[in-house]
């Protein structure tokens, strides 16, 4: 037999037989790609969380000392200085008053004991109403820059109406507002300060009565937890190194729980 004769035919089959596999090569691709995507849902990135509650920070008991005035200027976060009048560093405390630092008149008054060792002009309920007045005066031009008044001690001289109007009476002409720091529960300072329409605020709780770290920060906590549930808190330290340095470790954490740091005067109320 001739085999020659079939040799075109046999290259005509195999050369088709390429062509249809190399078609269907191609296409293997084409169909993998005709395949519909798998839909991948995209979740956006939540931003941070805005605060939902103000914490004012009251440091007490400024004047005695210059050590803690250069560490409350780098705690970069808004506070409160209540200054005492009258003694070594009034004036130094009171010079800090910034956009962050806000000062107020930690006003001297009479306590329950007078075995207490008071400030010179602490007010008392013997004095009458131009006395009271002359030393709130003078104490007010020791501690400039005032935004408003605490009281300092107090438990006797909050609870007494003629003196606390008076004090009122100074506040609302000077357009300053109320601290009560709740030396006592028989306190009147908000029963005057709403009857005279002074701005007001009242402590919700001291952070430095255990002068150890680790309470402070506790101390801290249970403050912005107060602000959480009410909106806002006002929270008394003193000018103290430990008090400070709590503050400064505790402040970003409490940030992130939706705390936002304000200065005593945006938490008064009428």
């Amino acid at each position: 037999m001739d085999y020659k004769r079939f040799i075109p035919v046999i290259i005509i089959l195999v050369g088709a037989f390429l062509l249809i596999f190399g078609l269907l090569w191609e296409e293997a691709p084409r169909r993998i790609e005709e395949v519909p995507p798998v839909e991948v849902e995209i979740v956006e990135e939540v931003p941070p969380e805005e605060p939902v509650a103000l914490l004012a920070i009251v440091l007490d008991d400024f004047g005695y000392s210059k050590k803690n005035l250069k560490r409350i200027k780098e705690l970069n976060i808004p506070i409160t200085l209540a200054v005492l009048p009258n003694i070594y560093y009034s004036e130094a405390a009171s010079s800090l008053a910034s956009d962050n630092i806000e000062i107020i008149l930690h006003l001297p008054m009479e306590p329950e004991s007078l075995e207490s060792s008071l400030e010179e002009n602490t007010l008392t309920s013997g004095m009458d109403e131009g006395k009271i007045r002359e030393v709130i005066d003078g104490d007010l031009k020791s501690v400039k820059n005032a935004r408003g008044i605490s009281n300092h001690m107090g438990s006797k001289g909050t609870r007494d109406e003629r003196v606390v109007s008076v004090v009122m009476d100074e506040a609302k002409g000077r357009d300053m507002y109320f601290l009560d720091s709740m030396t006592t529960s028989g306190s009147v300072c908000e029963k005057i300060a709403k009857e005279k329409n002074v701005p007001f605020a009242r402590r919700d709780i001291f952070i430095d009565n255990v002068l150890e770290n680790g309470k402070i920060k506790e101390e801290l906590n249970t403050a912005s937890g107060i602000a959480l549930k009410k909106g806002s808190a006002v929270a008394i330290g003193h000018d103290r190194r430990e008090t400070v340095e709590a503050l400064t470790e505790e402040a970003p954490l409490l940030k992130k729980k939706g705390i936002k740091f304000v200065k005593l005067s945006e938490v008064t109320r009428k």
